[in-house]
C-alpha cells in the first residue's frame, strides 16, 4: 500500500528531518482507505475563551492516548518548521471506537465544558499551529494537522477559501475524510469549498461538538444510522437521509404534547445540546419562550425562542422543534388567547445547575449552570493579609483574595492589586497554569515560608486576560530591602556592586545600599549585562529566601543596561 509519512527527530546537539514519499499519485486514495488511526474532527476558536480541539477515532479499537500528543506553536515558532510546546494528553485519556475526545479550554461556554473530556488553557487565537502527533518528545511521527509550525500567518489561515478560517469559526472535518493530513495542512486547507477536506461554520456554532459524522472505512452502505430512529440500520455507514422518529415533527428529539391548555411534560430536563420537539394533539398552539404573556416582559432565557402557532388534532401536528445548546432554565408559554393565563406554562431545565464559583465552599464542579446557589465567601485584599502577617493573623487561614499575575516563576507567582506598599504577595503552586496579564482569585491558605508570605496551593480562577499590569514601584536600592515591597512590581536603578553573589545572584546599588537580583526567570549573568560598574534599570517582583530581599527578573526587559548606544562612538558599549 501506498504511504506517505513524516518523523520528526530530535536529539541534543541536532535535528533530523526525514520525509518518506511513495507512490504519489495514488497516495490520497490508499491515505483513505487506512482509517488506522486518530485525526482531527473539529476544532473552533470562537468569542472569549470558546475555543476547543475534538479528536475522533475511525479505529475498531480503544487507543491509549498514553503515546500520543498535540504539540504546538504559538504565533511565528522560534524555530520554522519544530514545535515550541509538548502537550500530552492526561493520563489514562483514551478514545473508544467510533468516539470523539475534546481538549477544551479551561474557561469555555459551559456547553462546551459539558463533553469536554480534559481542558488545556492555551489553546490557539487562531494563528497557533497544532499537530496531532504519534510517538514523545524526542521522535514522533505526524498525524494530524490544524495550522503549521512555518510562521505567523496573521490573523488565522485560509480554510476552503474563507479568510481567517481558523479564527472566529468553527470548523469540521468532511464525513468523507478517513485520516490525519500528517501535517500537509496546505492541501488539507484546500482553497475552496470543493477541494478542502473542512467545512467552515460561524462563530460559536458547536452544532457538530462531541459527535462527528464518518462515512466509514469500506464501501458505503447507505441507510439509517442514527440509532434513534424508528428505522435504524446498524449495517449502515452512509447516513441516506431516511430516518424516522417516534414524534410529529419526525425530528430526533425529546417529544412534548401541547393540548387542554398544557403542556406535558410541564417541567423537562435535558442535556445541552438537546432538541425538543412540540406537537399539537388539539386547539391552536404556539411555542413562546420570549415574552411572557401575561406580564409583557422577557422571560430571561438564556436564549430566546418562538415556534409559531398551528392547530392540531388527536393524531397529532408538528409545531416544531429547537435545540437547546445552552445551559440554563428555559420558561416558555403560548402565547394565543388567555391559554397561558389558563396554565399553558412549562418550563425547560438544560444541564446540571449548581454553584460555579471555585472560591465558594459548595462549588460543584459538574455544574453546567450558576444556580445562585453559591454561599457567598468575603474576599481579603492583599494589602490587609500583608499588614496582618507583620502580627502573623492569617498564618494557616484560608483566604480568598485577587490580584492582577505579574510575574510567573514555575511555581511561584507574584500578582499585585493597585499600587503601593503591600500590595503584592506570591502564591505557590496554583492549581491552574497562569499567565501575566490575568485577573485571578486564588483561596489558598496563607503560610510564612521562611520569611515570606504566601498563598500554598491555591485553587485559581482566572477572571479575565490581557490586563494592563501596574506600573513599577520607583524604589532607591536601599528602600526595597523591605517587607512592604514584597511580591511588588519594582523598579531600581544602580551600578553592579557584586557581579556574582552565587545561585545566579549579582547586586546593584544607587549609593543608598546594595539590593540582590535574581534569576527565576531571566539570567541577566549568563545573558553578559552584568559586570562590575555597570549601571542597569532593573524591574521586577520583590521575592524574599535566604535571608535576603531579591528581585525577580521576568525577560531581558526587565535588565536594561545603561550606557553608550552610538556604534562609531569612543565609548560604544
Amino acid at each position: 500500500m501506498c504511504s506517505f509519512e513524516r518523523s520528526i527527530l530530535k536529539t541534543r546537539n541536532m535535528r533530523i528531518y526525514s520525509l518518506v514519499l511513495a507512490c504519489f499519485t495514488l497516495m490520497a486514495s490508499s491515505a483513505w482507505a487506512q482509517c488506522d488511526n486518530l485525526f482531527f474532527s473539529e476544532a473552533a476558536e470562537g468569542s472569549s475563551n470558546n475555543k476547543y480541539l475534538e479528536i475522533y477515532n475511525p479505529t475498531s479499537e480503544t487507543i491509549d492516548l498514553a503515546g500520543y500528543a498535540y504539540p504546538n506553536v504559538s504565533n511565528a515558532p522560534s524555530v520554522v518548521g519544530e514545535y515550541e510546546y509538548w502537550n500530552a494528553f492526561a493520563d489514562g485519556a483514551s478514545v473508544a471506537p467510533g468516539d470523539v475526545y475534546i481538549v477544551a479550554h479551561g474557561s469555555a461556554n459551559p456547553a462546551i465544558l459539558a463533553v469536554a473530556d480534559e481542558t488545556m488553557n492555551f489553546l490557539s487565537n487562531g494563528d497557533d499551529g497544532f499537530m496531532l502527533v504519534q510517538g514523545d518528545e524526542t521522535s514522533f511521527v505526524v498525524l494530524d494537522a490544524v495550522g503549521d509550525w512555518n510562521g505567523d500567518p496573521g490573523s488565522g489561515w485560509e480554510v476552503a477559501g474563507v479568510a481567517n478560517g481558523t479564527q472566529n469559526h468553527t470548523i469540521v472535518r468532511k464525513s468523507s475524510v478517513q485520516d490525519g493530513n500528517a501535517g500537509d495542512w496546505v492541501a488539507s486547507a484546500g482553497t475552496s469549498a470543493e477541494d478542502s477536506e473542512w467545512i467552515v461554520l460561524d462563530i460559536d456554532d458547536w452544532s457538530n461538538l462531541d459527535a462527528h459524522a464518518f462515512d466509514g472505512c469500506g464501501a458505503p452502505v447507505p441507510g439509517c444510522t442514527n440509532e434513534n430512529a424508528t428505522n435504524y440500520n446498524a449495517d449502515a455507514n452512509e447516513d441516506d437521509g431516511s430516518c424516522m422518529f417516534d414524534n410529529a415533527c419526525n425530528v430526533d428529539g425529546v417529544e412534548v404534547e401541547a393540548s387542554s391548555f398544557q403542556y406535558v411534560p410541564s417541567s423537562l430536563s435535558v442535556e445541552p445540546g438537546t432538541t425538543v420537539t412540540w406537537t399539537n394533539m388539539g386547539g391552536t398552539h404556539d411555542v413562546n419562550g420570549d415574552i411572557d404573556s401575561q406580564t409583557g416582559m422577557s422571560f430571561g432565557n438564556p436564549e430566546a425562542f418562538y415556534i409559531d402557532a398551528v392547530s392540531g388534532d388527536a393524531s397529532g401536528v408538528c409545531i416544531g422543534s429547537h435545540t437547546f445548546n445552552t445551559p440554563g432554565v428555559y420558561t416558555y408559554d403560548c402565547s394565543i388567547g388567555s391559554h397561558a393565563a389558563l396554565g399553558m406554562v412549562a418550563t425547560i431545565t438544560v444541564g446540571t445547575g449548581g454553584c460555579t464559583n471555585a472560591a465558594a465552599p459548595n462549588y460543584n464542579p459538574s455544574a453546567n449552570f450558576d444556580d445562585g446557589s453559591c454561599i457567598e465567601v468575603s474576599t481579603t485584599s492583599i494589602a490587609d493579609i500583608q499588614l496582618g502577617q507583620e502580627t502573623e493573623a492569617f498564618t494557616d487561614s484560608v483566604v480568598v483574595t485577587s490580584g492582577i499575575v505579574t510575574g510567573v516563576f514555575g511555581s511561584n507567582v507574584s500578582i499585585q492589586d493597585g499600587q503601593g506598599a503591600y500590595s503584592g504577595m506570591w502564591l505557590y503552586a496554583p492549581d491552574v497554569p497562569v499567565m501575566v496579564g490575568d485577573a485571578i482569585e486564588a483561596t489558598g491558605a496563607v503560610v510564612e515560608y521562611f520569611g515570606k508570605t504566601q498563598v500554598a496551593n491555591p485553587a485559581v480562577v482566572i477572571t479575565s486576560q490581557g490586563n494592563d499590569l501596574p506600573a513599577p514601584e520607583m524604589l532607591s536600592t536601599l528602600d526595597a530591602n523591605a517587607e512592604a515591597w514584597e511580591g511588588v512590581l519594582i523598579q531600581v536603578t544602580g551600578s553592579v556592586t557584586n557581579a556574582d553573589l552565587g545561585y545566579g545572584e549579582w547586586a546593584l546599588s544607587d549609593g543608598s545600599g546594595d539590593l540582590a537580583v535574581d534569576d527565576a526567570g531571566y539570567d541577566a549573568i549568563d545573558a553578559g549585562v552584568v559586570a562590575a560598574d555597570n549601571q542597569l534599570q532593573v524591574t521586577g517582583a520583590l521575592d524574599y529566601s535566604f535571608g535576603a530581599f531579591k528581585v525577580q527578573l521576568r525577560d531581558a526587559m526587565d535588565a536594561q543596561l545603561y550606557g553608550c548606544a552610538v556604534e562609531g562612538a569612543a565609548n560604544y558599549n
